[in-house]
């Protein structure tokens, strides 16, 4: 709804004490907003500082051998870490820690778990794989968008991600077969038509 100039007038007008009533029942409602303005207003951390808070949840939660034991909860908790890392961007506006962010916890999930990724059921190594592949690709759009100098800076993290991802045969024969090649991540060169590949993906349910 578009806030019309005579309604923001009208707001203006009101009492303080009205506009701070209305300001809070915003606020409960909006978690969101109420985040943003307490990291903005309040908060003494740096969007760094929340990153990195982030990054040891996202090691520690998917490092858990109670997590990783069992397939369900293994999952859930990566959805509830990306959730989180799209949380942290609206809070802190932190672009590059979400990418940082995403690279972590592919890396986190893949290292160390070769094995445990191949003794899935069919089915739920078929789902993790797709999971996986949407995330990788979104690292890809994520990298595209940042300005050529922070995109250096990411090299080695990519690399190692890819490195990751081919000790797994099976996913990375996944990734190939939906179009997202590790040779991007190897070598640090990605293609323009990423966005393409990726909805061409999606469109055959493969991410």
């Amino acid at each position: 709804m578009k806030i019309e100039a005579d309604f923001k007038a009208a707001l203006a007008e009101l009492p303080e004490k009205e506009k701070d009533k209305l300001l809070v029942r915003l606020l409960r409602k909006d978690k969101v907003l109420l985040q943003k303005l307490h990291f903005e207003l309040v908060s003494a951390n740096t969007a760094e500082d929340e990153r990195n808070l982030l990054a040891e949840r996202i090691t520690q939660n998917l490092k858990n051998p109670r997590i990783v034991a069992n397939y369900r909860d293994w999952m859930w908790e990566m959805r509830t870490l990306s959730g989180a890392i799209t949380l942290h961007l609206k809070v802190t506006g932190d672009k590059v820690g979400e990418v940082s962010l995403t690279i972590l916890l592919l890396q986190t999930v893949l290292a160390g778990n070769t094995e445990r990724i191949h003794k899935l059921t069919p089915k739920n190594a078929l789902k993790l794989a797709k999971y996986l592949t949407g995330k990788l690709y979104k690292v890809v759009v994520l990298i595209q968008a940042l300005h050529e100098d922070l995109r250096i800076e990411f090299n080695e993290e990519l690399e190692e991600l890819g490195k990751l991802w081919q000790a797994s045969d099976y996913l990375l024969r996944y990734a190939n077969t939906a179009g997202c090649q590790i040779d991007w991540f190897l070598e640090g060169e990605f293609p323009d038509n990423v966005k393409e590949r990726m909805a061409a993906a999606r469109k055959r349910g493969e991410v």
